[in-house]
C-alpha cells in the first residue's frame, strides 16, 4: 500500500464540549481550526505496562497488560506577526478540547455529523517560544496536561 505524503490531520481547539465522547457538530463550529499553524501534526500517546504474572517454574517470563497512563502532550505551534491563530486561541493555564481529525476523517470542507475524530481534554501550561536560527519561522511550545481518557475514533453528532 502507499501512503501519501502531506499535513493530513486538522486539528481544533474547543472550550466547551458536552461530551467528549459525542461532540455535536455546532460544537466543533465553534471550535478554532489551528491547523494552518503547526509545523507538525499533533500526536496523542499512553504508555502500558505489564504486570509479571509468570508462574516460578516457569521458563520464560509471563505478562499481561496492567495500568495504561496517558502521557502528556506538547507541540509546536508557528508565530507570525501578522496572524497567530493558534497561539490567540491557547491561553496559558485554561482547559480545553483537543479535537484531531486524520486524513480522511473529514468527509466535507467543514467537519460534520458523521466525521470522526480523536478528543483530548487538556490543561494548557505555559506556552515557551522555540529557539530558532535566523530565517526560520518563529515557534513557540505549547505543553498540555490530558485531563482524562482520550476519546478515541468518536463519531461527530448533529
Amino acid at each position: 500500500m502507499v501512503r501519501p505524503s502531506g499535513f493530513e490531520q486538522r486539528v481544533f481547539v474547543a472550550t466547551a464540549i458536552v461530551d467528549s465522547g459525542a461532540p455535536t457538530a455546532a460544537e466543533v463550529t465553534a471550535a478554532v481550526e489551528i491547523t494552518a499553524d503547526l509545523p507538525a501534526p499533533v500526536n496523542f500517546s499512553g504508555t502500558t505496562n505489564y504486570i509479571d504474572t509468570s508462574d516460578i517454574s516457569d521458563r520464560q517470563d509471563k505478562n499481561q497488560v496492567g495500568t495504561i497512563s496517558l502521557d502528556n502532550l506538547a507541540f509546536e505551534i508557528y508565530r507570525d506577526k501578522t496572524s497567530e491563530v493558534a497561539y490567540d486561541a491557547l491561553d496559558n493555564e485554561t482547559d480545553y478540547y483537543i479535537l484531531k481529525f486524520e486524513g480522511g476523517n473529514i468527509a466535507g470542507a467543514a467537519p460534520a455529523a458523521g466525521d470522526v475524530c480523536d478528543v483530548a481534554t487538556v490543561t494548557v501550561g505555559i506556552k515557551s517560544d522555540v529557539s530558532s536560527p535566523r530565517n526560520d519561522s518563529r515557534r513557540a511550545t505549547v505543553p498540555a496536561g490530558i485531563r482524562a481518557a482520550i476519546d478515541w475514533n468518536v463519531a461527530v453528532v448533529a
